[in-house]
């Protein structure tokens, strides 16, 4: 009689444990969508693509209806990602990411210098940025990375629409401002639909406020072209070197709101 009891107790030990096993497992796992855009070509051929791991495994890029460029699932929560060249295998960058699964954030890389091999990845945080005040206003953040040119760590930035300064903005190196700056945006009628001016010229300015000029002794002027939408006013642009053998400046947009 014992050895049946003995037989009945560890049946039902073992059907309870594997009920918890099982309630356990079944728990499904959340997913959470990051997404990363490479906009200065870091992973750019003959190196790359780019390749990604999280968590020490290689995962892929989301494709079809639904996703968008740049865009990974990974279970939600802190992990470790790994950014390599697939070309030649080199990891060129490792970073923890919170990812939020209630919030797809963005990321780019970028070079501050395009010749040394250290890369960033910077989040876009400004949607957590107050509107402008009116359609006819944006507002701007901005990084100068093109001190080899302007030879300045204080630059100031001046834009101007139509011929007329609408913001000069003081830069700190190549770190950011801090906040955003509003400057005004004329806006159109065009058959009936409001439509932004989106061209502006930036020049520059020294620490005496006299301009920054170029090698042929003129005023140097880049452009920043905003976007076409006027529901799009937020910006987090950048003053970069490009060109190679010849550099300019350029004006990047890391992103637009």
């Amino acid at each position: 009689m014992k050895k049946y009891i003995y037989i009945l107790i560890s049946l039902i030990a073992t059907v309870t444990y594997s009920c918890k096993k099982e309630a356990t497992l079944s728990k499904p796992a959340t997913f959470a969508s990051v997404v990363f855009n490479d906009p200065f070509a870091v992973f750019a051929k003959p190196n790359g693509p780019l390749k990604v791991t999280y968590q020490g495994k290689p995962i892929e890029q989301q494709i079809g209806s639904g996703s968008v460029a740049g865009e990974f699932k990974v279970l939600a929560g802190e992990g470790e990602f790994e950014f390599f060249n697939s070309a030649t295998g080199v990891k060129v960058l490792t970073k923890k990411l919170n990812i939020n699964k209630d919030i797809v954030k963005s990321y780019v890389f970028f070079k501050p210098d395009p010749d040394a091999a250290r890369v960033e990845l910077l989040e876009n945080n400004q949607l957590s940025e107050p509107r402008p005040s009116a359609e006819e206003r944006i507002k701007v953040k901005i990084a100068n990375f093109g001190q080899s040119i302007l030879g300045n760590k204080n630059i100031k930035m001046v834009f101007n629409q139509n011929g007329i300064p609408v913001d000069t903005i003081q830069t700190i190196g190549s770190e950011f401002t801090n906040g955003y700056s509003e400057m005004s945006r004329e806006i159109r009628i065009i058959r009936n639909v409001k439509r932004p001016n989106t061209i502006y010229s930036v020049t520059f300015l020294d620490e005496s406020n006299n301009p920054v000029l170029d090698a042929n002794s003129s005023p140097i002027e880049v452009p920043f072209v905003s976007n076409n939408s006027v529901g799009v006013n937020l910006y987090t642009i950048i003053i970069s070197v490009v060109g190679g053998q010849t550099p300019y400046l350029s004006t990047f947009t890391l992103f637009e709101d």
